[in-house]
């Protein structure tokens, strides 16, 4: 009986590349987040001091890449949508950056998030702008007839970027929140 090869024969896993891992980390690490040590760490999920001998002598594992790119992703996602300035001047950095240091793919999916984030800004205000009285549920934009392709947390991210005016009424069971177009 012929024997059959395994899945990992077929997939060509590429060796772990030191100067990638320390072009990812230093983005993360001094862009992203200033180079806060203790923040490093508990995005990553490993001890300060472990962070700091990365800085020496990286990790052999293949995944830390990826694990690097998307906490990268994450931590624009966040800087962007903050209200401070000198947060929003980091992440575009941090897309600079990724952009020069042959990591292109990861600087396009940064820009397909910053599009995605705008698209789910104009979905909402379109829905609020079509809702009786310019208010709607919270609760309804999880229905499929409002959501389209965008989760609660983009739509909250929305609705803070584009300071709407959020009401909530009742407790437990009973909370209903409405967001609405500001009155001012």
């Amino acid at each position: 009986m012929p024997r059959t090869k395994s899945l990992a024969t077929f997939i060509a896993f590429p060796p772990a590349d030191d100067n990638l891992f320390h072009d990812l980390f230093d983005i993360l690490h001094e862009t992203c987040l200033g180079g806060n040590w203790s923040a490093t760490a508990r995005i990553l999920d490993v001890r300060p001091s472990t962070l700091k001998r990365w800085n020496k002598e990286p990790p052999q594992q293949r995944f830390w890449p990826i694990v690097l790119t998307h906490a990268i992703r994450e931590c624009t996602r966040q800087l962007r949508m903050s209200p401070t300035k000198k947060h929003r001047k980091r992440a575009a950095l941090a897309a600079d950056q990724l952009a020069r240091h042959r990591l292109a793919d990861a600087a396009e999916e940064l820009q397909k998030d910053e599009i995605a984030d705008d698209g789910c800004a104009r979905h909402l205000l379109t829905i609020i702008n079509e809702a009786p009285g310019q208010t709607i549920k919270v609760t309804d934009l999880k229905k499929a007839k409002y959501s389209g392709e965008y989760s609660m947390r983009a739509f909250r991210y929305a609705a803070e970027r584009l300071c709407l005016d959020k009401e909530t009424e009742g407790f437990g069971a009973d909370k209903v929140t409405y967001w609405s177009m500001p009155r001012d």
